[in-house]
């Protein structure tokens, strides 16, 4: 998942499998989490989008319930990006774009956002700040969100 600035504000666009959008499709559960990660090699902000399936029973009785989970980063560095975070928690709703196979655009969502906690307005000050303490030559956004995703695997 990605975001793109628009006339409209900032947009979440993601590409998925046909078969994912349609097991998405339709009022689902959707979960909305920001974090804001301190790496070795500067700071990053997640935003995980979790989109609850259907509830399913497997043949011991365990029931599960399946999801479909998209992530992205901001670089608390980088001024673009920074702007569509601090533009995306200036909306009662993210608007997510979902594209398939042949990256055609397949399904539209209005997800709520969560209560924004005064935390949350902060964060784009505080990851600034946390880039500040870093060593000009160390800081490298691609290692330190590869780190996150090693150490944070979505779905576990």
């Amino acid at each position: 998942m990605v975001t793109v600035g628009s006339s409209e504000g900032a947009l979440l666009v993601a590409k998925l499998p046909n078969a994912d959008i349609e097991d998405i499709r339709g009022i689902r559960k959707i979960e909305v989490s920001y974090r804001l990660h301190r790496t070795s090699y500067g700071p990053a902000i997640s935003l995980i989008l979790t989109i609850f399936l259907d509830a399913f029973t497997d043949e011991d009785g365990v029931e599960h319930v399946p999801s479909v989970i998209l992530e992205t980063f901001f670089n608390p560095s980088d001024d673009v990006q920074m702007a569509d975070f601090d533009d995306l928690l200036t909306h009662e709703h993210l608007r997510l774009l979902v594209y398939g196979d042949a990256l055609d655009h397949r399904l539209s969502k209005k997800v709520t956002q969560p209560y924004l906690d005064p935390d949350l307005n902060t964060m784009g000050v505080r990851a600034r700040q946390m880039l500040m303490e870093i060593d000009p030559i160390d800081i490298n956004f691609d290692r330190a969100k590869a780190q996150i995703i090693a150490d944070f695997p979505l779905g576990e």
